[in-house]
């Protein structure tokens, strides 16, 4: 059996401040988060671990 599960943003902000965003891909295992203040991916997270399970 083929599970698919939907692929999730999420908006980062801390006092109102917007501080990235978050995009998990859950079928393919990777979470990218992008950083608003550099403007640039601060992280990248490929394969099974901790915390990137699907909801």
């Amino acid at each position: 059996m083929i599970e698919i599960l939907d692929n999730r943003e999420h908006e980062n902000t801390a006092y109102g401040d917007l501080m990235g965003y978050d995009a998990y891909y859950w079928g393919a295992r990777k979470h990218v988060s992008w950083s608003a203040w550099s403007n640039e991916v601060s992280l990248i997270n490929l394969g099974d671990f901790e915390g990137n399970a699907a909801p």
